[in-house]
């Protein structure tokens, strides 16, 4: 019963896991672009995300004790971080604006804050590989 009970809760923490990815990367960041940076950016569809970090982040929490685990964390934050990458053109961001009889291009680079975000977020993932070979090296 105890096997079972383990294999419940790694599932829902896997779902809670792929839910607060998703708002993170695909519902957040986006947002925070688009109302406070008047980035203009589009994710088109959202579901497929949230399926898949939901299964991809249950599959890490089944197996979290399996060596699996680490490269399927990474493959979850890869994946974060392209969908962000891709919806914001790589990081560089043009508009053109029209003032009267004026038309000026604007562009942006924010290729480094991007950098940033990706480096942010395989922090966790290099304390979980470090956690992974200090409990294989006290066996």
């Amino acid at each position: 019963m105890g096997e079972v009970k383990r294999i419940f809760r790694s599932i829902a923490v896997g779902v809670i896991k792929g839910v607060v990815y998703y708002f993170i990367y695909v519902v957040v960041l986006p947002f925070i672009f688009i109302t406070f940076l008047r980035i203009p950016i589009d994710v088109q569809s959202y579901v497929p995300y949230l399926w898949f970090f939901m299964a991809l982040n249950t599959a890490v929490e089944i197996l979290r004790k399996h060596p699996i685990s680490i490269p399927l964390n990474v493959i979850s934050r890869l994946v974060a971080v392209l969908i962000l990458y891709i919806a914001l053109n790589c990081g560089k961001l043009e508009t053109t604006i029209y003032i009267d009889s004026n038309v000026t291009q604007v562009s942006i680079d924010l290729s480094l804050v991007l950098y940033a975000i990706i480096l942010f977020s395989f922090v966790p993932t290099f304390v979980d590989l470090f956690n992974y070979f200090s409990t294989i090296e006290e066996s």
